[in-house]
């Protein structure tokens, strides 16, 4: 752990999406989002609460859904679970 943050994989059936998550990915984002990380590997993991809903990450998500991986690397941290609260309620 540095800096309070914590990446580890998680299996994508565990991820759970954030209904009121603001921004939308068109096809040819996430096709993008996965051309990347099949290119560059994960350099920049899915962002999760402790209930393992995406804080940010959406996008990467769709692209590793259609690129058909089974886990991805998450990070949190408890610093934005803090942050990610406060916006929520």
């Amino acid at each position: 752990m540095v800096n309070n943050l914590i990446v580890e994989k998680a299996a994508l059936s565990t991820l759970k999406t954030y209904s009121n998550n603001p921004k939308m990915h068109n096809n040819k984002q996430i096709q993008q989002i996965a051309e990347s990380i099949k290119k560059f590997k994960f350099n920049n993991p899915i962002l999760i609460d402790e209930k393992n809903e995406i804080i940010a990450g959406h996008g990467r998500l769709f692209a590793a859904e259609h690129l058909g991986l089974k886990e991805v690397p998450v990070a949190r941290n408890f610093i934005w679970l803090k942050i990610s609260r406060c916006r929520r309620s």
